[in-house]
């Protein structure tokens, strides 16, 4: 199957259209598909959210997946790790994903302020 079959553009079509309908998507957005996975994201998620903001972004450090997003975050804006399993804190960012050998941690019971001060993002990979 090639990725520029008449069949491969029409499961796309069909998955853009269905995401539309689904989530209410209006014609002025385009819906991407993109591989890459959590990795991508913690490049991703800062440039579309830090970049140019003037905000800072704080991470919740749980492991080894975890790790890598506040490093990626630095080229975008700063950021500043408030959990890592030694400290308490909350954060913006959450990574629970297992995908390394059984890598990942449990996090503990958190809450996220919502008196409008901090937003909530969490990333998730994986199987459990």
């Amino acid at each position: 199957m090639s990725h520029r079959s008449d069949w491969l553009r029409g499961v796309l079509d069909e998955a853009e259209h269905n995401l539309r309908v689904l989530l209410d998507i209006p014609g002025n957005y385009h819906v991407l598909f993109m591989q890459g996975g959590s990795s991508l994201q913690f490049s991703m998620l800062p440039m579309n959210f830090l970049r140019g903001s003037g905000k800072h972004a704080e991470y919740i450090v749980s492991g080894y997946w975890s790790a890598k997003a506040p490093v990626e975050a630095r080229h975008e804006g700063t950021t500043s790790v408030v959990w890592d399993g030694q400290r308490r804190g909350v954060s913006p960012f959450a990574c629970a994903g297992r995908t390394a050998s059984g890598t990942g941690r449990s996090l503990p019971a958190l809450r996220v302020q919502r008196d409008g001060r901090r937003a909530g993002i969490c990333g998730h990979s994986g199987a459990a």
